[in-house]
């Protein structure tokens, strides 16, 4: 449905902008370019998803093992704080909740506060990759606090990394139809809750995106049904070409990236110490040089320089962009409901 939908994008438009279209998008918007290009193979000439992800299963267990490795032997130390924290938050939990900042006008009727706090600290160290620079010295692996900090201060590193604003009522409203599709057919992540679940209160809370609580009001769990991606992760592995995909080492979602066919034109690239906000910018010089080349290449046109951007009074009117102020104008006059 998503890939028909920028199908017909495409097609409504392409004959207002003729040259070469390029899709792509970040995390599931990665995913949706991906989609796009397999069912719809002749609507752009490349495709360029940033860190899309690829679980199999609603409870993919290699972002288990990711998690556990992430970092390798440098970063060991800074995993095993990560566990620690989580545990004093939980031990501490009245207190540390009690330090906590509720989001002004934010309101919590599908999770207590006190559910909110405990499953989203299963989900701490996943963020803290995902987003976060294990080298900042406000919330990175120095400033974990150690468990017999303050209140205070175990609160304020648990906030740095998003604290409770997952679990507010808008931010489920907005994420529900995502969590229902991951459900259904493009699968989640597993986190490892046994280093906590014997300070559980609520054992049956934590299945993750089957959860009735995160999924839209009043909506069953659906059936994984995961046949269509199943045909497009198959389909790009063996036929997928001009894609360039991009990941970063640090963030979990890499722990399931694209199969690209290799043997053709296609790469997977990954930006080294990069988290969820890789992008081709963030590569090596050496990556981002075979990365736009081969982009350039595939869309018939040379890198573009910023002096060259600003329109000139020599360039030829664009009579397709005053065709499509003609028709415009057109729809505003005569169409009922423009």
């Amino acid at each position: 449905q998503a890939a028909n939908d920028a199908h017909r994008w495409v097609r409504a438009l392409r004959w207002i902008f003729p040259k070469a279209w390029v899709a792509t998008g970040a995390s599931k918007g990665g995913e949706t370019s991906l989609y796009h290009y397999r069912f719809w193979p002749c609507d752009v000439e490349a495709t360029v998803p940033y860190v899309a992800p690829f679980p199999m299963g609603t409870e993919d267990p290699a972002f288990v093992t990711f998690l556990d490795e992430v970092g390798g032997l440098g970063y060991a130390q800074c995993r095993e704080s990560l566990k620690a924290f989580t545990r004093a938050i939980l031990e501490r939990r009245q207190e540390v909740l009690a330090a906590i900042t509720v989001p002004e006008g934010a309101t919590f009727t599908r999770f207590t506060l006190d559910e909110a706090l405990e499953d989203d600290v299963i989900y701490l160290p996943f963020t803290f990759w995902q987003y976060g620079n294990p080298k900042s010295t406000i919330s990175g692996c120095g400033a974990i606090p150690l468990p017999d900090a303050g209140s205070d201060t175990l609160a304020k590193f648990y906030e740095n990394h998003g604290g409770l604003t997952s679990y507010t009522d808008d931010n489920l409203d907005y994420y529900g139809p995502y969590y229902y599709q991951a459900a259904r057919e493009t699968g989640y992540a597993k986190v490892d809750t046994s280093r906590l679940s014997d300070l559980f209160r609520y054992r049956d809370l934590h299945v993750g995106v089957a959860s009735v609580k995160v999924l839209p009001a009043g909506v069953a769990p659906p059936a994984y049904a995961p046949a269509v991606v199943n045909d497009a992760v198959a389909w790009l592995g063996k036929y997928g070409e001009h894609i360039v995909a991009v990941y970063g080492t640090f963030d979990p979602w890499g722990a399931r990236p694209i199969a690209v066919n290799d043997a053709g034109t296609s790469m997977v690239l990954w930006v080294d110490g990069g988290n969820h906000g890789a992008s081709i910018s963030k590569l090596t010089p050496e990556d981002r040089k075979r990365a736009q080349d081969a982009i350039y290449s595939w869309i018939g046109s040379p890198p573009v320089s910023q002096a060259s951007i600003a329109p000139t009074e020599q360039e030829e009117p664009n009579a397709n962009h005053d065709r499509y102020v003609r028709d415009i104008e057109y729809a505003r006059t005569n169409w009922a409901n423009p």
